[in-house]
């Protein structure tokens, strides 16, 4: 029995060294345009139940690009098939941030 539960020990700690290395990926700092750095925080979607393929391959390809323009923010495309005020805030603040520690 005692060698059942090193080797349960041993599997779980590297699941969550895994999992802490793949979250510390999942947050993602775009330049912004001179609004404040845009931050993508994956934890926080992942909290709220969303999935990565929930955004990608739908809304997004899987590379990390920061091609979003003014115009895209009054559309349904992007962030904003979300962020649109109804499902999850558009308000500003939400995603730029003039000072990212």
């Amino acid at each position: 029995m005692k060698l059942a539960h090193v080797v349960l020990t041993l599997a779980l700690t590297l699941f969550l060294a895994v999992q802490v290395g793949a979250s510390d990926r999942k947050t993602l700092r775009y330049g912004g345009g001179g609004e404040g750095a845009v931050v993508f925080d994956g934890r926080m979607h992942a909290g709220k139940g969303y999935v990565c393929n929930d955004c990608h391959l739908q809304l997004f390809s899987t590379a990390q690009q920061a091609r979003i323009s003014m115009d895209d923010h009054s559309g349904d495309t992007f962030c904003f098939k979300c962020h649109d005020n109804k499902t999850a805030s558009n308000d500003c603040v939400t995603c730029h941030r003039k000072s990212v520690s």
